[in-house]
C-alpha cells in the first residue's frame, strides 16, 4: 500500500523526533508536516521521492538542518520550512532543483542565500519574511521569472542590491519594517510591478524614477518616520495606481500631478503632521483620510462625488474674534481672512456632491454648524473634538451609527425626519450637551450610550423607541429620569437593559444594571406615592 500513497500529512505529532523512512513511498506526490514541535531530523531517503511536488515542513521548531539528499526531489515545485525558527541553513542543493517555483522560509533562523542561485529560472516565488536575511546576492538578479519577493520583518535587512532591477517579471514587493534606507535607481526596471510595500522602514525619499512603475496599483509608505519632504511630482505617472498610503511620514506637500491618477481610489495622510497643503484630487477616489496638526489649504474637494469614506483633520484652531464668524463653508479648508487670528483655519462641511459618502468621519472642526444635506448613502457618522459645534441637526434616513465625542459646546441634537435604519448612538464628553431631541424618529435604534455630558436634562421621544435593547448613561450629573410617567406605558421592551452609573440627580432603582420594566414599575410606585 505505501508504494502507491501519494500524499502524506502528519500534524501535531509531538512524540515524533525523526521522520520516517521514505524508500517504500516512491509514489508520494505531496508530503508535509505540521506543529511536529520535536522534530529534528528529515531522513535522507526523502531524496528518493522523485516524483514529490510539494514539500512542507511547517512550524516544526526543533528541526535545524535538511539533508542534502533533497537535490534529488527533481519535480519539487514548492519546498515551505515557514516558522521552523532553527533551521538556520538550507541544503545547497535546494537552489539546484530546476522544477521549484514556490521557496517559503520566512520565520525561520536563515541568514543567508547562497551567491550563486545556477537553476532559479523557474522559481516565482520567495517568501524571506521575518529572517535574520541582512542582504541578498548579486544573484538574484538571475530569477527572471521571479513575480513575488517579500523580505517583511527582516530587522537586519539594510540594502538592496542594484541586481533587483533584472526582476522584470516581479509583481509583488514586499520590504516592510526592514532597515532599507533607500530604493536603488534599477527600481525604474520592474514595470510589472503592481504592489510595493515599504512600512516602517527608514527610506528619507521616493526616487523620481517611481514614476516609470505604470503598472503599479498600490504604494505602501505607512509609517515610514525618516520620509519627508515632498513626494516627487513624477509620481503622477503611476497611471494604473489605486492605493497610496504616505500615512504617518513627515512628508510636507503632495504634488499637484496627484490628480493625474485617474484610478486612485483610497488615499491615506493620516498623522502627517507637517503636511500643509493639499492639491486637487482626482475624481476617482473612494476613501480620502486626512490628518495634520500643520495643515492649512485644502483645495476644493465637491467633485470627489464617489467618495464613500472621509477624515479630515486640520488644526483646529478657532477663528478668532471674527465679527462674522463663517458658519457654513464649501468642503475646503481655507486660510484664514485679516481679521482672524493668524494661525486659524475655517473648515466646514457642506457636502451635496458627496453623494455616495458611506462613512464619514470629521474632527477638530472650529464650525459652529456642520451641514449633511445631500448624503443619502451616509451609513456612518463620526463627529469629534468639534470644539465650536453648537448645534448639530441630523437627517440621514440611511445612517446606521453615529457618534460624537467630545463637542464640549454641544448644546443640542436633533434627529429630524424619519430616521429609520440608525441603530446605534453614542455621546461622550460633550459637557454642555442638554437635550437630545426627536429620539422617536429613530424607530430602529437599539443601542443608546450616553458618557460623562454633565448638562444632558431632557431625552424627548425615547419612550417610543420599540426596539431598544441597551440604554447606557455614565457621569450625567444632571440626569434625572429617562421618562416622566405619562398615562399609557411607554413602548420601550420591558427586557431593555438598562446601565446607570455616577448620576447623581438619578432618581431610578439604586442598583446600577436594572431592566426597564425595573424602571417603569419604580416610576410607578412613585408617581402613586406622589398621589
Amino acid at each position: 500500500m505505501a508504494d502507491k500513497l501519494k500524499v502524506l500529512s502528519l500534524t501535531r505529532c509531538e512524540g515524533l523526533k525523526r521522520t520516517p523512512d521514505f524508500s517504500g513511498c516512491v509514489s508520494l506526490e505531496r508530503l508535509s508536516f505540521y506543529h511536529c514541535p520535536n522534530l529534528q531530523e528529515v531522513d535522507s531517503s526523502i531524496g528518493k521521492l522523485k516524483g514529490l511536488t510539494n514539500l512542507d515542513i511547517i512550524w516544526c521548531k526543533s528541526l535545524r538542518t535538511l539533508p542534502e539528499e533533497v537535490e534529488g526531489l527533481v519535480n519539487l515545485k514548492l519546498f515551505s520550512t515557514r516558522g521552523c525558527k532553527k533551521l538556520k541553513k538550507l541544503p545547497s542543493s535546494i537552489w539546484k532543483l530546476a522544477s521549484l517555483s514556490r521557496i517559503h522560509i520566512s520565520s525561520t533562523g536563515i541568514t543567508s542565500l547562497p551567491n550563486s542561485i545556477d537553476n532559479g529560472k523557474h522559481l516565482f516565488q520567495l517568501d524571506l519574511g521575518d529572517t535574520p536575511i541582512a542582504e541578498l546576492p548579486t544573484s538574484i538578479g538571475e530569477l527572471t521569472q521571479l513575480e513575488y519577493l517579500s523580505l517583511y520583518q527582516c530587522p537586519n535587512f539594510q540594502e538592496l542590491p542594484e541586481s533587483i532591477g533584472n526582476l522584470t517579471s516581479l509583481e509583488y514587493l514586499y520590504l516592510s519594517e526592514t532597515k532599507i534606507v533607500e530604493l536603488p535607481d534599477s527600481i525604474k526596471n520592474l514595470t510589472q510591478l503592481k504592489v510595493m510595500c515599504i512600512e516602517g522602514t527608514l527610506i528619507r525619499r521616493l526616487p523620481a524614477s517611481i514614476g516609470l512603475l505604470e503598472r503599479l496599483k498600490e504604494l505602501n509608505a505607512r509609517h515610514c518616520k525618516e520620509l519627508e519632504g515632498e513626494i516627487p511630482p513624477e509620481i503622477g505617472k503611476l497611471s494604473s495606481l489605486r492605493i497610496l498610503d504616505l500615512s504617518k511620514t513627515r512628508i510636507r506637500a503632495v504634488p499637484m500631478t496627484i490628480n493625474s491618477l485617474t484610478q486612485l481610489q483610497k488615499l491615506d495622510l493620516t498623522d502627517c503632521n507637517e503636511l500643509q497643503e493639499l492639491p486637487k484630487l482626482p475624481l476617482s477616489l473612494k476613501c480620502l483620510r486626512v490628518r495634520s496638526t500643520s495643515l492649512r489649504l485644502v483645495a476644493d474637494l465637491r467633485n470627489l462625488t464617489n467618495l464613500v469614506e472621509f477624515l479630515c483633520q486640520g488644526s483646529g484652531q478657532a477663528p478668532g474674534q471674527a465679527s462674522n464668524p463663517m458658519q457654513t463653508v464649501p468642503l475646503s479648508l481655507c486660510l484664514p481672512e485679516p481679521s482672524m487670528d493668524s494661525n486659524s483655519v475655517v473648515f466646514g462641511l457642506q457636502l451635496p456632491n458627496l453623494r455616495n459618502l458611506t462613512r464619514l468621519d470629521h474632527y477638530r472642526s472650529p464650525l459652529r454648524e456642520i451641514q449633511l444635506d445631500g448624503l443619502e448613502l451616509l451609513r456612518d457618522l463620526a463627529v469629534r473634538e468639534c470644539e465650536f459645534l453648537k448645534g448639530l441637526s441630523i437627517s440621514l434616513r440611511n445612517l446606521r451609527q453615529k457618534e460624537v465625542f467630545d463637542c464640549s459646546k454641544l448644546h443640542e441634537v436633533r434627529f429630524l425626519g424619519k430616521m429609520e435604519l440608525l441603530e446605534k448612538l453614542h455621546v461622550k464628553k460633550c459637557n454642555s450637551l442638554g437635550k437630545l431631541s426627536s429620539l422617536s424618529n429613530l424607530k430602529k435604534l437599539k443601542s443608546l450610550l450616553v458618557d460623562e455630558c454633565d448638562a444632558l436634562k431632557d431625552l424627548e421621544g425615547l419612550e417610543e423607541l420599540e426596539l431598544l435593547s441597551f440604554l447606557s448613561f455614565v457621569r450625567c450629573g444632571s440626569l434625572e429620569r429617562l421618562t416622566h410617567a405619562p398615562k399609557s406605558k411607554p413602548k420601550m421592551p420591558n427586557g431593555c437593559r438598562m446601565y446607570v452609573l455616577d448620576c447623581a440627580k438619578f432618581q431610578g432603582p439604586s442598583r446600577s444594571t436594572f431592566s426597564f420594566e425595573d424602571y417603569w414599575k419604580d416610576e410607578m410606585k412613585k408617581s402613586e406615592t406622589a398621589s
